[in-house]
């Protein structure tokens, strides 16, 4: 192995303790070489511990980060949640309030007798078919109690039904077959 001089900079024989060419000590430049050369190993472990420790430090932050975010975006959709259970809320309000149906007797009897209902929409709606086939048989059952002329009540009543029914079933089935998806 070849020794450089610190002083020079020229090339000598490993085996000498001085420079040929300008008298300088080489064992003193030995000794800073591994002075040096410690000083450049505890760096590199200071600088290898800093590193680990800046990376630790960072998972922490950035698992700290991952958790703040996740809590935004599970208060976020807690708000969304909350927010859509009022529509629902306020939908329900609504559909309660448009057309209910009474528990009075008479309003049940107006509903099943004058309406059907829509499951699509959960309405009551109006049925024309209902309503002809009731005004049939009190036209007829009208008629027998006024009518000097008239059969009798009774058979009033069934002329009534003779017409009301056959106007029911068929309008029944108009509308069944008009509403069916």
């Amino acid at each position: 192995m070849v020794k450089i001089c610190p002083n020079c900079q020229k090339e000598n024989v490993d085996s000498n303790n001085f420079c040929e060419y300008c008298g300088s000590d080489l064992l003193q430049f030995e000794e800073e070489k591994t002075d040096i050369k410690s000083v450049v190993d505890d760096s590199k472990e200071t600088i290898k511990d800093n590193v680990d420790n800046v990376k630790e430090k960072l998972d922490d932050v950035i698992v700290k980060d991952k958790i703040a975010r996740i809590e935004i975006k599970l208060k976020k959709q807690e708000e969304k949640i909350a927010k859509n259970q009022q529509v629902i809320d306020n939908q329900n309000e609504n559909i309660s309030n448009t057309k209910t149906v009474n528990n009075d007797e008479f309003h049940k009897l107006k509903y099943k007798l004058l309406y059907w209902y829509d499951k699509n929409t959960n309405q009551y709606n109006f049925s024309k078919t209902k309503s002809i086939s009731i005004l049939i048989f009190i036209f007829f059952t009208v008629w027998a109690t006024i009518s000097p002329s008239a059969p009798g009540l009774i058979v009033a009543i069934m002329i009534g039904l003779m017409f009301a029914v056959p106007a029911f079933l068929i309008g029944y089935v108009i509308h069944y077959v008009m509403n069916r998806k």
